[in-house]
């Protein structure tokens, strides 16, 4: 009977501000229990049962809700880094999503994954290209340059997918008897060279200073 009350004690020492209330439910209730004990050799009064159910169902309502357990990490290997290589650009995009979707408690907020993923660049063609958005990330008076995933995706669709047309119109620029072509050229060398960043511009620029377009 000693272990019983400690066992008693111990549980409700773990309840907290209730304790008092349910020291005070589990006191009437024995008390009422106790009144309607039956003589020896007759049967119990079948509202014994129910009034230990009751001290039990409130015994189990003022208990902490259990904590699961956490999450556990998937262990798996990063995407391969990017070049800026056109032909690559979808099957990275793609690995990168892939990753992060089984990574949702590692990277929770839009602009952890692209900080992430901006760290999947290398080579001259893409890493300067990263590095300029990383540090606008980071920057103390710029904007980021991204508030939502996809919008990152639609920026290196278009960036990588420009260098590839602009090495073609690079080509134009210097042929030098099609005057009309280098004309066209210029003219969407124009139109894209606000999307261009790094050693990219900068060369274009150099083109169409050269050939005085």
């Amino acid at each position: 009977m000693s272990d019983l009350s400690a066992r008693i004690d111990a549980l409700i020492s773990q309840l907290g501000d209730n304790s008092g209330l349910v020291r005070e439910l589990i006191d009437l209730s024995v008390k009422q229990a106790i009144s309607n004990l039956p003589p020896p050799g007759a049967t119990v009064h079948p509202d014994a049962t129910g009034i230990a159910q009751a001290v039990a169902q409130a015994i189990a309502a003022t208990l902490p809700a259990p904590t699961p357990p956490p999450p556990r990490d998937i262990d798996l290997a990063l995407p391969e880094k990017f070049e800026g290589k056109p032909e690559d650009v979808e099957s990275f995009l793609s690995r990168v999503k892939d990753y992060l979707a089984l990574k949702e408690d590692s990277y929770p907020t839009a602009k952890r994954k692209i900080q992430w993923a901006l760290l999947l660049f290398k080579g001259p063609r893409a890493e300067p290209w990263a590095s300029a958005k990383r540090a606008a990330f980071t920057s103390e008076t710029d904007p980021d340059p991204y508030t939502t995933f996809a919008d990152y995706e639609k920026n290196v669709r278009t960036t990588f997918s420009t260098q590839s047309r602009a090495a073609k119109a690079d080509l134009q620029l210097t042929a030098p008897h099609r005057l009309r072509l280098r004309e066209r050229a210029a003219l969407w060398y124009r139109k894209v060279l606000p999307s261009l960043y790094g050693d990219e511009r900068e060369r274009v620029q150099q083109r169409l200073y050269k050939v005085g377009v």
